[in-house]
């Protein structure tokens, strides 16, 4: 049996968030590198090729990455947990409430 529960909260500070290993990103992330202000161009360029059709989604070196709707702040990450296993199944994070 699986069940979904809140696991903790990210923080972003960009205006974007990524999903991936964290290995393919950008060493050092800091805003003063000219590689990371590359990665955040992209993510916000609307005619990148590599966008995800239809959404804000890019991906980028193997990393999903979007904008988020409301800009920086604190979003909840649920996860479905087996139960049995204590395996986190599949992640979501929210960045607005479900209608």
């Amino acid at each position: 049996m699986t069940v979904e529960r809140l696991l903790g909260h990210i923080g972003v500070d960009s205006g974007i968030v990524a999903v991936g290993d964290p290995c393919y990103l950008v060493q050092g992330g800091a805003e003063h590198s000219p590689e990371w202000q590359e990665v955040v161009a992209e993510v916000f360029d609307a005619e990148n090729p590599r966008r995800v059709e239809g959404t804000s989604a890019v991906e980028v070196e193997a990393v999903m990455m979007t904008t988020t709707p409301q800009g920086d702040g604190l979003y909840p990450v649920f996860g479905v947990v087996d139960e049995e296993t204590g395996r986190v199944l599949a992640l979501t994070v929210r960045f607005a409430d479900p209608a």
